[in-house]
């Protein structure tokens, strides 16, 4: 079935008890010690401890009225 343009069955769907919930459960996944995430500043602030807690630098990227500020994203590392 499709919803919100996603295609998948239901062994592909995680049931959180909330937002902080699945954040946490994307650190766990995704996140190695050490790895650098930008993240939107100001952002949520549940979202910023999950990820410090699992050993991520963080990098705050300022936002404006449009969403991030792209121009400010710092360069990708080996460029």
């Amino acid at each position: 079935t499709a919803s919100r343009s996603v295609r998948c069955d239901a062994s592909q769907i995680f049931i959180t008890s909330g937002t902080q919930q699945a954040i946490d459960l994307v650190a766990r996944t995704l996140v190695t010690p050490g790895d650098r995430i930008l993240m939107e500043d100001p952002c949520y602030p549940g979202a910023r401890h999950a990820f410090a807690l699992h050993g991520a630098e963080l990098v705050g990227v300022e936002v404006d009225d449009n969403g991030l500020q792209t121009a400010l994203l710092p360069p990708l590392s080996g460029q």
